[in-house]
């Protein structure tokens, strides 16, 4: 109750609008009132005019139409003894006075006692009417068929035509009667239209008076409460839309408006918008800044802007996240191809891809096992390098094809990880202790589906599905290095066997040829020395006096 009497109060906006309104709607009513029950007599005199009188007057001429027609129709027979023209008179009846005089009878139940007592003397001259023109047409016709020259017909014919005789006046007064009350019936309904139309016309202009008077009304009524309303409110509504302009400008900075009174509401409305919006914006700044910790609520489950400025920071946020992942693949990709490329000796390399790619996703523990054969030709897995917290191992360790982690990825050729790893399996040691790791990843080095070796990580962290995904690219790569740095090793030992051989043939073709020389030598100084013999022998021979030529043989 109070509520009530404090909201009618006229120092405030609201208590002269509802008191203005309370007013204007009392006149409203009192002037609907009155064109209610104007529109209403119109409405019945409407009514009755379209419902009762206009057809009875139409009903009355049409009749009279029809009955002098079917009377010249019926003297045309006379006339000329055509049946064409008794035809003419009945489709006349059947059609414009029978159905007329049957709706006469039925609005007579609805009309005043003297129009009822007209029309029950116009039906009873209407019947009359038509059975006197009935028996004309019987005698008529039957005058037709009798002969004049027999004295026997002459009799009935004379007979019959006294007959017509008294029937004659009869049709004559019962015609006269029927166009004399007709043509009375339809100037009385006539006259009678025309005073209903008239009173519907006045009540008509009645009510767009009234209408025009309420509109006067509601306008006059609507600017003075406009000005009631507005004047003392101007400097509030002033205000609230400074307060609006500021906000449509984008000035969120601004000292917040107080009001009182009924913009109250709106001006607290308005400055709770002007601090989400800031806030809204210090959001998207951050978020501009690559800063997607920022927490940010938004206003209710209706604030429109704060939930799409939330599901842009988490989109963006995940955009963000997924250009690290990828770039620390590619980042990844490139440090170790350029490892890769350094490194010739498969012993060195594999130090140094196991010792940086343990680094590289945070494991503790990493070893790279290459597939050997043995002087049997049976294959195994000889682990080539093995790293832990961030030192270099030197383990000797070789595995058979398909025992452990290593032989059954080697086998099945595919990686496998495990997040629940039994207590005997692996133990990382530390300063701090001895402990199992949380995850273990054992990835195939896989070059064109031949597997090159294995690598087998241990991490007291669970790695992202994206470093598993980095590590089995990798191991593609690295499969493909080993297998030339492999092929090379073999190559360059192949050479230095041949270089060996080649240098093992030139030395025992060196000691050959010393060999030869000296052999030549030896020859030569004996052939020399044979030679000095020889000579030594003629010198003898050619001083002995009994040496001739020719005699050499005796």
């Amino acid at each position: 109750m109070k509520k009530l009497i404090a909201s009618l109060q006229l120092n405030t906006t609201r208590g002269r609008v509802i008191i203005l309104c309370g007013t204007f709607v009392a006149v409203f009513v009192f002037f609907a009132a009155v064109i209610y029950v104007q529109n209403k007599k119109t409405l019945a005199a409407t009514h009755q005019t379209a419902d009762l009188k206009f057809p009875m007057a139409m009903a009355a001429s049409n009749m009279l139409v029809g009955v002098e027609a079917s009377g010249n129709a019926q003297l045309s027979f006379i006339l000329s003894k055509e049946k064409k023209y008794q035809l003419e008179r009945e489709k006349i009846w059947s059609s414009l006075v029978e159905p007329n005089a049957t709706k006469m009878q039925q609005l007579s139940s609805q009309m005043d006692k003297e129009t009822k007592a007209s029309i029950k003397s116009i039906l009873t001259w209407l019947d009359t009417y038509a059975k006197a023109q009935q028996e004309e047409k019987k005698l008529i016709l039957a005058n037709a068929d009798l002969d004049p020259t027999d004295s026997t017909a002459q009799a009935t014919l004379q007979a019959n035509n006294d007959e017509l005789k008294t029937i004659i006046p009869k049709i004559g007064q019962a015609y006269n009667m029927l166009q004399g009350q007709l043509q009375t019936l339809q100037s009385q309904q006539q006259t009678t239209l025309s005073v209903d139309l008239q009173s519907i016309r006045n009540n008509m202009e009645s009510t767009n008076q009234v209408i025009i008077f309420l509109t006067i009304f509601i306008v006059v009524a609507a600017l003075f409460t406009g000005y009631l309303a507005i004047g003392k409110a101007q400097q509030s509504i002033d205000m609230t839309t400074e307060m609006i302009a500021e906000l449509a400008s984008g000035k969120l900075h601004t000292a917040q408006t107080k009001v009182s009174g009924e913009m109250t509401a709106i001006v607290n409305a308005g400055n709770q918008l002007k601090e989400n919006l800031r806030k809204a914006v210090e959001f998207a700044s951050a978020i501009g800044e690559g800063n997607f910790r920022l927490e940010f609520q938004p206003s209710s489950e209706h604030d429109v802007l704060g939930q799409a400025l939330v599901a842009m920071r988490n989109k963006l946020e995940n955009v963000a996240e997924e250009d690290r992942k990828r770039n620390w693949t590619i980042e990844g990709l490139a440090k170790f191809a350029e490892i890769l490329r350094s490194h010739t000796d498969v012993t060195e390399l594999a130090n140094a891809i196991i010792q940086n790619l343990a680094k590289y996703i945070h494991a503790n523990q990493g070893g790279l096992f290459i597939v050997e054969e043995d002087a049997a030709g049976t294959l195994y897995l000889k682990l080539t390098a093995c790293f832990a917290y961030e030192r270099r191992k030197f383990l000797q360790k070789e595995i058979a094809i398909g025992e452990g982690l290593a032989g059954q990825v080697y086998l099945e050729k595919e990686t496998i990880y495990l997040t629940s790893i039994p207590e005997d399996y692996i133990n990382i040691r530390s300063g701090l202790g001895n402990a199992n790791p949380k995850s273990l990843l054992v990835v195939p080095l896989k070059n064109n589906d031949k597997i090159e070796g294995v690598i087998e990580l241990a991490s007291f962290q669970k790695l992202e599905p994206y470093e598993i995904e980095f590590v089995e690219k990798l191991a593609e790569t690295i499969a493909s290095t080993l297998s030339s740095a492999k092929l090379a090793q073999h190559s360059q030992q192949l050479l230095a066997e041949f270089r060996q051989q080649a240098e093992q043939m030139r030395m025992q073709e060196e000691e050959l040829r010393q060999n030869m020389e000296e052999l030549l030598a030896t020859q030569e100084e004996i052939e020399r020395r044979e030679q000095s013999q020889y000579d030594s022998i003629d010198d003898e021979l050619s001083h002995n006096p009994y040496y001739y030529p020719g005699n050499e043989n005796e």
